[in-house]
């Protein structure tokens, strides 16, 4: 389904003075790390677009400091906050509660509610009088992204206030107990008790405007909060990294290579691509499956490709830079990514910018990011039921060669006019200028 991003409904800035006025904004980023994966990422990736649009101010955890201050000039503004003392031994019990597996998603995020709050105390702290004289016209939370994490800083200060983007909250598929069981995933039955936590409800009232990273997020919100919402994106690319120059046609790729790149975790379905690939007669005469990534569930993976006879198929890289990520894009031929709740799909994107066309299951954020001309996508089901979709879909798509250049070229292009970090950075100063509009006129009616 395309992107509706014509319903991201902004008006741009029309008085003369906030044309010419960069927006001074106060950053609240505590994930914000450039050498690091996943949420920290995507916070850096977002500042450093951010600050390119507006005044920006950066405030985050200072565990980031080091990544940072080797990747932004002096004259860049940022704060680091150190609230350590809750978020050290809160991080260790969080380890120590999914038995240091790199599991339990929604366990990890339950016990880091409250060193967050404490971050977020810290930060008003130190900007309270500058909130107060005037020297910001938005605060803006980016990271945590989870939905369930308040900032009541939204309720101590009468500046504009933009939470997001925000993503989460995605159901588990049917027939999927075994694998959100073996995901540790045993809170997330109860995750929406965060609704009548301290500060969640008025986190919402009082924004100016929520950014939800996924249609679902945007569907979940309530009625009142979804006016003053708005659909950008979660993840993006850097197209430095990740672009489609000097590719091979995926047509042209020999032999015809099947490619996954994720965390080794249950949920992700390496071992869904696996079983698929070895079921098929067709693909262990034709192709071959590179598997990238690391994870508990890597030695299983193992075993499983051994005793099905296929380890001659199949290449376990491991971790690799991303700069080896891209280039294993850019030479293959298709992409498969069979994730069971994946809630941005950040390396969906990141693989179309590579020119290579992407197979994933009907559900969450791949599957918004994923056109009929970029890819497939395979009913959601229980993982058998996916395991043999994907056996046929990858089967088609290797006597059916041709179409893989199509797919690329669009995937290309759907990447470059809604995916650029830069393009997210553009509609979000839209969306700036348009809420400092509305608390200026709605301050001259109160006066008035």
């Amino acid at each position: 389904m395309e992107l509706p991003l014509s319903s991201v409904n902004v008006a741009r800035a029309s008085k003369p003075d906030q044309m010419n006025h960069r927006v001074r904004v106060l950053l609240i980023a505590e994930a914000c790390n450039p050498e690091w994966v996943s949420v920290p990422l995507e916070g850096f990736n977002l500042y450093d677009a951010l600050r390119q649009v507006a005044d920006v101010t950066l405030v985050t955890q200072i565990r980031n400091r080091e990544a940072l201050v080797g990747r932004v000039a002096r004259s860049d503004k940022i704060a680091f906050i150190d609230s350590e003392r809750l978020a050290a031994p809160f991080h260790r019990l969080g380890s120590l509660l999914t038995l240091r597996k790199g599991l339990g998603w929604t366990t990890k995020q339950a016990v880091n509610w409250v060193p967050y709050l404490y971050f977020e105390h810290l930060v008003f702290r130190r900007f309270r009088r500058s909130l107060e004289r005037g020297k910001f016209d938005i605060i803006h939370r980016i990271t945590p992204l989870t939905p369930t994490y308040p900032s009541p800083i939204a309720s101590w200060t009468s500046v504009p206030f933009v939470l997001g983007p925000i993503n989460g909250g995605l159901p588990w598929p049917k027939g999927t107990t075994r694998t959100r069981i073996a995901e540790m995933e045993w809170l997330s039955y109860v995750r929406d008790a965060y609704r009548v936590l301290p500060y969640a409800r008025s986190t919402y009232q009082r924004a100016a405007c929520v950014i939800a990273g996924s249609q679902y997020t945007l569907k979940s919100l309530p009625p009142d909060v979804r006016q003053r919402a708005v659909y950008i994106p979660e993840n993006g690319v850097d197209p430095d990294k990740f672009h489609a120059d000097a590719r091979v046609s995926p047509s042209a790729v020999t032999p015809f290579r099947i490619l996954f790149v994720g965390r080794l975790v249950p949920y992700k379905g390496a071992d869904i691509v696996l079983e698929a690939f070895a079921s098929s007669h067709h693909l262990r005469r034709e192709a071959e499956l590179v598997i990238i990534g690391d994870g508990p569930q890597r030695g299983q993976l193992e075993s499983r490709a051994s005793s099905l006879d296929i380890p001659r198929h199949v290449t376990f890289t491991g971790g690799l830079p991303q700069t080896e990520v891209a280039r294993f894009l850019r030479s293959s031929s298709v992409f498969a990514f069979p994730s069971l709740r994946e809630f941005g799909g950040a390396v969906v994107i990141e693989a179309m910018a590579c020119g290579l066309p992407c197979v994933v299951v009907n559900h969450g954020g791949p599957a918004e990011h994923v056109t009929a001309i970029t890819g497939w996508k395979i009913p959601v089901s229980e993982p058998g039921a996916i395991v043999s979709c994907l056996r046929g879909t990858l089967e088609q798509a290797c006597l059916e060669r041709s179409r893989l250049d199509e797919m690329s070229f669009a995937g290309v292009d759907r990447v470059k006019s809604y995916y650029t970090w830069a393009s997210k950075a553009r509609q979000i100063a839209d969306l700036y200028a348009d809420i400092i509009g509305k608390h200026e006129r709605a301050m001259r009616d109160t006066v008035n």
